[in-house]
């Protein structure tokens, strides 16, 4: 991986030779990790995930940003159905 490879310094990777597609190292994504490490699997922060874990973890993130997704665009939906009262 190079420095300056967009895809890979992104949330999402897109040339993980290990399959993995959600970016642990990145600002926005890096605190959820930890907490979920800590607060759902009890692994310390110094402890690296089995890859079984990371799976999981990566399944629940990415559940979670879809369902963060639908909700804003039903969100911008109900504004442009509401518009004309505005």
């Amino acid at each position: 991986m190079r420095n300056n490879d967009t895809a890979e310094t992104g949330q999402r990777l897109q040339h993980n030779p290990w399959g993995y597609q959600v970016n642990v190292n990145h600002p926005q994504v890096r605190p959820i990790y930890e907490r979920y490490k800590r607060n759902y699997l009890h692994v310390p922060d110094w402890c690296p995930l089995s890859d079984a874990e990371r799976r999981q973890f990566e399944a629940a993130f990415l559940e979670g940003v879809e369902k963060k997704v639908k909700r804003e665009a039903g969100r911008s939906l109900a504004y442009l159905t509401n518009i004309d009262e505005v």
